[in-house]
């Protein structure tokens, strides 16, 4: 992916971070992760909301901010949504604790194994 683009994620995935912060939508953790197979860059963000209302209701909490918020650039099917109780995010929470803000600049790793999962490349904005 161009420089350009990955900045323009970037900086999307971060105002959609702070607009569910905003909103009072917790996100436990937020992550732009590389899938080679696709191959593209999703958003994972973990919600206990997932786990409390299901994905359906969370897609849509999510929709909401984006009418509300200027988050422009971002498709709901670029986001994954996870449980904060799914294995790469348990995972992922003991390796890198961030605390509740949002890193600027993301934390960048690459190549690092998650859980049993090669994680190629990714930018996370929170893990905690």
């Amino acid at each position: 992916m161009a420089t350009t683009e990955l900045v323009r994620l970037l900086d999307v995935g971060e105002k959609l971070v702070a607009a569910l912060d905003w909103a009072g939508i917790e996100v436990k953790s937020a992550l732009w992760v590389y899938d080679p197979e696709i191959p593209d860059w999703r958003l994972i963000l973990s919600m206990p909301m997932v786990e409390e209302h299901g994905t359906d209701a969370t897609y849509e909490a999510i929709a909401e901010v984006f009418r509300t918020a200027p988050v422009t650039g971002l498709y709901l099917r670029q986001i994954e949504l996870a449980g904060p109780r799914e294995p790469l995010i348990v995972s992922l929470r003991r390796t890198i604790d961030t605390g509740p803000g949002i890193q600027d600049p993301p934390i960048h790793i690459a190549r690092t194994p998650v859980n049993d999962t090669l994680i190629e490349e990714a930018y996370i904005y929170r893990s905690t």
